[in-house]
């Protein structure tokens, strides 16, 4: 049974809330900047990369499974100390996270403002990086409250969820309370996976963790009755199909490999969003 929904983005959902101010078509990262003074020095690599020690730090947290409050600063930035103040008592609510400073206009940390795509972010500004080193989520000075910080934490389970589609990979998420049919559709769905090149991994979330309600609420599962629920999200991060039950193999594996057309650009087009 197929059930009803919006067809939402978890990319529209999840990333960075600033991205709207972001073109599809970037601009040029690496071009000299601001004489806005900053404590973080690069590493000289070779002639032509250099690797910032922000970017270090934030693979060091991500081998040690930490979350990081990345604080970003640079020119005409105001509002400074209640932004530290705000993370620094999150790092305290948060076990295993840290806080990382960037300022975005240094040119050692062209690299990493160019991945993470923050070049035209107001400032201060903090983004959430997950354990598995994602930009979960990000919040402008007048954004910012504590909640919404430890709000935007992922679980492990939604960690795994991120995980896959930076790879580019769709996901089968089966949600469940009571075990139910779970086995049957975990099942299903890993014959599914095993049937398609790029190896869908099957996610299991239960339905009556607390923790993962308002994941789950944003991907539209607000209630479910006596079967288990799976939602099917493509590569590109959308929400393809939802489905109540053990599912037709042949209808997930389409659901996976669907694309929805979107009113935004997609990436390297070098065209804007409409």
């Amino acid at each position: 049974m197929i059930l009803s929904s919006r067809k939402w983005s978890l990319l529209t959902i999840f990333i960075l809330s600033a991205f709207i101010f972001i073109s599809c078509n970037p601009k040029n990262h690496n071009q000299e900047n601001s004489s806005v003074k900053n404590n973080n020095s690069g590493k000289k690599i070779n002639q032509n990369v250099v690797e910032s020690q922000v970017e270090t730090d934030l693979e060091n947290a991500s081998k040690k499974a930490q979350t990081v409050f990345l604080i970003i600063d640079g020119a005409g930035s105001s509002g400074t100390d209640y932004v530290s103040d705000i993370v620094n008592q999150a790092v305290k609510k948060i076990p295993e996270s840290k806080i990382i400073h960037l300022n975005k206009d240094d040119e050692s940390n062209a690299n990493i403002v160019g991945k993470f795509g923050i070049s035209n972010v107001p400032v201060p500004f903090v983004i959430v990086v997950s354990p598995k080193g994602f930009p979960v989520n990000g919040f402008t000075a007048q954004q910012l409250s504590l909640q919404n910080l430890i709000d935007a934490v992922p679980t492990p389970k939604q960690d795994e969820v991120y995980l896959a589609l930076s790879q580019k990979t769709p996901v089968y998420i089966v949600v469940s309370k009571n075990n139910m049919d779970k086995m049957d559709v975990v099942k299903n769905c890993s014959d599914a996976s095993s049937s398609m090149v790029t190896k869908p991994p099957v996610i299991e979330f239960d339905f009556n963790d607390d923790k993962e309600q308002s994941f789950l609420s944003r991907l539209g599962v607000t209630s479910i009755n006596n079967k288990s629920v799976i939602v099917v999200i493509n590569s590109a991060g959308q929400v393809t199909e939802k489905f109540e039950g053990k599912t037709d193999v042949a209808k997930l594996i389409a659901s996976a490999n669907k694309i929805i057309q979107s009113g935004c650009c997609p990436s390297g087009s070098g065209k804007t969003c409409n």
